[in-house]
């Protein structure tokens, strides 16, 4: 099974990405696969993102059904 990169290596391979198409000095070839790995990169952060979202949802509708359940 492949490791998959942390957030924050995906974050810094993004912005590496960045940096090699503002340089201007790839083939149009390596342009298209920086763009298509970016793209890859960006779509997997979302889904982190999102899933972190929901587990904070989680946690809170969890909290808040405690407390209710305490002040009851």
């Amino acid at each position: 099974m492949v490791k998959e990169n942390s957030f924050e290596e995906m974050v810094a391979e993004v912005e590496n990405i960045i940096e090699q198409l503002h340089a201007d000095k790839l083939p149009l070839d390596l342009v298209v696969e920086r763009v298509e790995r970016a793209h890859e990169l960006i779509v997997m952060l979302r889904d982190k993102i999102n899933a972190v979202g929901l587990k904070i949802e989680n946690i809170r509708d969890s909290l808040r059904s405690k407390l209710e359940e305490e002040n009851d």
